[in-house]
């Protein structure tokens, strides 16, 4: 699955669980803006609370050559009611980004690219997700 973000050298890839410590960082230090700074942690694992999120459960990561983590983005399928049938449906959740890689669209292509591929068959064609009101900066995106 890893792939490089278009004119980048960042590589977007899932998650392994030594990526744990730069994945509970990222989620510290970079908290979903608005009136009120909200930052969703995984202490003391970011892997433990995947089990209550939806099975399957995936993340993603964009990676610099170093390892840094930079970004991230989860994906979780629920078992839903799509116009009154029982269906498979993703949800995404926990997108964050570093502070000084914002606003670069090819790495969130890359990122929701990589999401989209883990897609199964028996599952919906689309994903949903949910953004806090005054989060402009995702309600753009």
């Amino acid at each position: 699955m890893a792939r490089r973000a278009a004119g980048s050298r960042l590589i977007v890839d899932l998650a392994r669980p030594e990526d744990d410590p730069e994945i509970r960082r990222l989620l510290r230090d970079n908290p979903m803006e608005g009136e009120i700074r909200v930052s969703l942690e995984r202490e003391p694992n970011a892997f433990l609370a995947a089990a209550v999120e939806g099975e399957p459960h995936h993340t993603v990561v964009a990676r610099e050559p170093s390892g840094r983590i930079v970004g991230m983005g989860s994906r979780a399928v629920w078992n839903a009611f799509v116009n009154g049938e029982p269906r498979r449906l993703g949800y995404l959740s926990q997108l964050r980004v570093d502070r000084n890689f914002r606003g670069r669209r090819r790495l969130l292509a890359a990122g929701y690219a990589a999401l989209r591929e883990l897609r199964g068959p028996d599952e919906t064609p689309f994903d949903i997700t949910s953004i806090i009101a005054d989060n402009e900066t995702a309600r753009r995106l």
